[in-house]
C-alpha cells in the first residue's frame, strides 16, 4: 500500500482520543469503509485501522476482525499474522503490529503470476486448512442455501445449478475456519537471503469465520483466472475426499456468482464491467465442475 493522502482532522481527532499515544507517520489507505494508517503505538511500528463507514453491516465486520485478533493471541494459526497492540471497540479502532513485506499482487484478479508467486498462494490456503481453533472462536459467515435462493432469484443460479449445490451440501464436510478475502494483496511476502520468496504474513480478517471446506482455495480458483495451470493446482491442493471437494465447487459458485452481481451491479461505464465476460467464462467452467462433482456422487 501508499501513502494516499492528507489525514483529516476528524480521522485524527478519534485516533487521538482512542490512542493517545499513538504517532500517525502516513495514510497508507482510504476507502469507504476504513482508513488505514502507519503509525507507532506504544513504542511499536504499528498499522491502525479506523472504521469510516457508520453501516451497520461494516461494524459488524470490524467487531468480528477484533475478536479474530483476539482469537489469534490465544491460539496462533500456523500462517504469521499481526499482533493486536490496542482497541477501541467503540471508536471503531484498532492497532496492530506492522508485518514485513509487500502484497504479492495489488489486484483482485492479476495478470498472469509465476509459478513460485501461485505457489505462495495455494500453501498460504492450504496451511490455514490446518489450524485446529476452540469451538465458539468464529461463527458462520454464510447462510448457504439462502444465498441459493437469492442467486435464483436474481437469474445467476437455475433449478439444475440448485440441485446440485443441494446434493454437494449433503456430503460436504462441515464448516471450517477460513481466511474468507485471502486476495492476492492481503498475503505478504519477501525473498530470504537466498532470494526465495516466503510468507510473511496474512492482513485483514473482517471475513473471516466459518465456511464451508476449501472456501479459501475456491477464492483464489477463481481470482487466478489468468495465470495458467493455477486452477490445476489449486484442485490438487484440494484433494480427493468427498466432503472436501464438495465444499469446494460450493464454494466456487459462491464466489462466481458474487462476483457476477457485484460487477452486474455497477454502473454502466464503470471500468471493473470490463471484467464480466471473463466472469461468464469463469463461471461456466464453474457450473461444469459443480454439476460434474454433483453427478458424480
Amino acid at each position: 500500500m501508499t501513502n494516499t493522502g492528507v489525514l483529516d482532522d476528524h480521522v485524527r481527532a478519534r485516533v487521538s482520543a482512542a490512542l493517545p499515544d499513538a504517532a500517525v507517520d502516513a495514510v497508507l489507505q482510504h476507502t469507504g469503509k476504513t482508513v488505514v494508517l502507519a503509525a507507532t503505538v506504544r513504542g511499536q511500528r504499528a498499522v491502525v485501522k479506523v472504521l469510516a463507514d457508520p453501516d451497520p453491516f461494516w461494524a459488524e465486520k470490524f467487531a468480528a476482525e477484533l475478536a479474530t485478533y483476539r482469537t489469534f493471541e490465544a491460539t496462533p494459526p500456523p500462517v504469521p499474522v499481526p499482533r493486536l497492540l490496542a482497541a477501541d471497540p467503540t471508536a471503531g479502532i484498532l492497532a496492530v503490529t506492522w508485518l514485513p513485506g509487500v502484497p504479492v499482487h495489488p489486484d483482485r484478479y492479476p495478470p498472469k503470476l509465476n509459478d513460485t508467486t501461485v505457489g505462495l498462494l495455494v500453501d498460504t490456503a492450504a496451511r490455514l486448512r490446518t489450524w485446529q481453533t476452540p469451538d465458539g472462536s468464529f461463527a458462520p459467515v454464510f447462510d448457504y442455501p439462502a444465498r441459493y435462493t437469492r442467486y435464483q432469484r436474481l437469474g445467476l443460479l437455475d433449478q439444475a445449478d440448485v440441485a446440485a449445490l443441494a446434493a454437494l451440501g449433503v456430503v460436504a464436510g462441515a464448516p471450517r475456519m477460513t481466511h474468507g478475502d485471502l486476495l492476492p494483496a492481503n498475503v505478504l511476502h519477501q525473498p530470504t537471503a537466498d532470494g526465495a520468496p516466503v510468507v510473511t504474513g496474512m492482513l485483514d480478517f473482517e471475513f473471516t469465520g466459518l465456511f464451508l471446506p476449501c472456501f479459501d482455495l475456491a477464492l483464489l480458483w477463481v481470482l487466478l483466472a489468468h495465470t495458467p495451470g493455477a486452477r490445476q493446482r489449486i484442485t490438487a491442493a484440494v484433494g480427493s475426499d468427498p466432503g472436501d471437494l464438495a465444499g469446494f465447487w460450493i464454494n466456487v459458485a459462491m464466489v462466481c456468482t458474487r462476483e457476477l452481481r457485484t460487477h452486474g451491479d455497477l454502473d454502466a461505464g464503470h471500468p471493473l464491467r470490463a471484467r464480466l465476460p471473463a466472469l461468464s467464462a469463469t463461471w461456466a467452467r464453474a457450473r461444469q465442475g459443480l454439476r460434474e462433482s454433483a453427478g458424480g456422487l
